[in-house]
């Protein structure tokens, strides 16, 4: 009558305790209730909260058609089901109406024990050819296909960590290129330097102060880019982790130590030339 659209799945009598759904207010389908296939709905939480129902139990026995309103399934709200999901995890929990019809099987639902599945498979083949020897028996795991729905997020995060290690190579070894240059141009600044006394520690917070600076200021640019896009990402999803602040600090930490690390050596092997060396005249 409102015409509400909502998804709607026919199942069977024992599809609820297959899958581990649990029932809150009301009961499941029973064959001995003798009419549940003809006029019995089961809705979960979300769909008794779109009908605008006080609660699960103000929904039992409420009237419900199915389709239109003239020719469609007429019957009664039997039982409520808590949410769960039955689409990809970037959507919310949408309502749900299920109804025993058999017409409208395709598949079958069969819970199998770990230490039993080849045993359990060969036995529902056989009896898949018995009852339907016309069609071409095929099965799935529910853990693989729900695994597959989230494959295009894995390779994607195995792209994005294959381009971090490029990114990362590459910045170090222009990092190592700019050090060494840098620590020839300062050659005789450096012999000095060791002349007057200067240790590697402080030749080496010499060389790498200017390359921390520039750090510091790429850092400043690239952690609100970073946070804007994973924000803007994990908003796809319904369910989601936060995004804390120690990521952004702990990615910051090891820039500056890797750079650190990095222009240290070029420092300490410039350090340990021999000064006399140094400062010779071309």
């Amino acid at each position: 009558q409102d015409n509400i659209f909502i998804p709607w799945a026919s199942v069977d009598y024992d599809f609820i305790q297959t899958l581990g759904l649990h029932v809150i207010a009301g009961r499941d389908f029973s064959r001995q209730a003798g009419t549940d296939h003809l006029q019995a709905f089961i809705i979960n939480e979300s769909a008794v909260t779109l009908f605008g129902w006080k609660n699960a139990q103000d929904a039992i026995g409420k009237n419900i058609t199915r389709g239109d309103s003239r020719t469609g399934k007429k019957g009664l709200v039997i039982g409520v089901i808590g949410d769960f999901n039955f689409s990809k995890l970037d959507r919310p929990l949408d309502p749900m109406i299920m109804d025993v019809n058999v017409p409208r099987f395709t598949s079958f639902a069969v819970r199998v024990a770990a230490d039993h599945i080849p045993a359990t498979i060969q036995y529902v083949g056989e009896k898949w050819k018995t009852y339907f020897p016309d069609r071409v028996f095929e099965y799935s795991f529910l853990d693989e296909d729900i695994n597959a729905l989230y494959k295009a997020q894995e390779n994607l995060a195995r792209l994005v960590s294959y381009f971090a290690l490029v990114a990362i190579f590459i910045s170090c070894t222009g990092v190592f290129s700019l050090a060494s240059f840098m620590a020839v141009q300062r050659t005789k600044e450096i012999g000095i330097r060791r002349v007057l006394g200067a240790n590697l520690v402080s030749i080496a917070a010499l060389l790498s102060k200017d390359f921390q600076r520039m750090v510091f200021i790429a850092m400043l640019v690239a952690v609100p880019l970073a946070w804007w896009l994973m924000h803007e990402w994990l908003n796809d999803f319904v369910y989601r982790t936060s995004l804390s602040w120690w990521i952004f600090v702990a990615a910051a930490a090891g820039t500056l130590l890797i750079t650190l690390l990095t222009v240290s050596l070029q420092a300490v092997k410039a350090g340990r030339r021999n000064p006399v060396k140094s400062l010779r005249s071309e």
